[in-house]
């Protein structure tokens, strides 16, 4: 009688035999899963745990981007309201301006001699005009920056939504490949010619290290 043991923990795949089937010396008899299930679903989810929270991290880092594009976006608006009010003024005081000449021209006409130009809030005009052209311009770069920087969000917001789940999932898939690459079966053989006389373990039971799964008895015995 000869026993079949595994030298390793692990599951019963397969039983190539049943009881008192015959057998030959080196014939497969058992197929053994080194890696049990359990463990195999354990690293797994603990795999799976550390990328879901990555993805979290990147989901945050994403509402924390969404959140910077909505305030640059709102940022924008009052910027482009005060850029029109700004050239709304300017166009009443170039308006004033003009109105301010027209005056000093027509009092120069008339007395021969002209009068000072202050007189009529000419200076005083041709200042706020151009104190609010420059304010416009400055006014249309900040608008121009701000369009550039809400462009740039929404287009990286855009790309970072699809692109961070695509690869959490093809990370997950590729661990879950090298996972099941890294289980590994034995086979064990009939040390003996005989028959299988004990069937001690199904196929989906777990062995420990040393553990009988068969025995094998020889058809006739060598001496009494």
């Amino acid at each position: 009688r000869s026993k079949v043991v595994s030298v390793v923990a692990g599951t019963v795949l397969e039983l190539k035999v049943d009881r008192l089937s015959s057998v030959t010396n080196g014939q497969p008899l058992v197929v053994i899963s080194v890696r049990d299930d359990e463990q195999l679903n354990a690293d797994l989810a603990a795999a799976e745990a550390d990328l879901r929270l990555v993805k979290a991290r990147m989901d945050l880092d994403r509402i924390r981007n969404v959140s910077s594009y909505s305030q640059l976006r709102a940022e924008l608006q009052v910027e482009r309201l005060n850029h029109e009010i700004a050239r709304i003024h300017l166009v009443q005081a170039e308006n004033e301006l003009e109105r301010t000449k027209k005056l000093y021209d027509e009092q120069l006409l008339a007395r021969g001699s002209g009068s000072a130009r202050n007189d009529f809030g000419y200076d005083v005009a041709l200042r706020d005009r151009d104190a609010l052209r420059a304010e416009v311009a400055a006014r249309e770069k900040v608008v121009a920056e701000l369009e550039a920087g809400v462009n740039r969000l929404q287009a990286a917001g855009a790309a970072e939504m699809g692109e961070s789940d695509a690869v959490v999932e093809r990370t997950i898939a590729a661990q879950r490949q090298r996972l099941g690459q890294d289980e590994q079966s034995i086979v064990l053989r009939s040390p003996i010619d005989g028959f299988v006389s004990v069937v001690d373990h199904l196929p989906g039971e777990k062995i420990v290290a040393g553990e009988t799964i068969l025995v094998v008895s020889a058809e006739k015995s060598d001496r009494i």
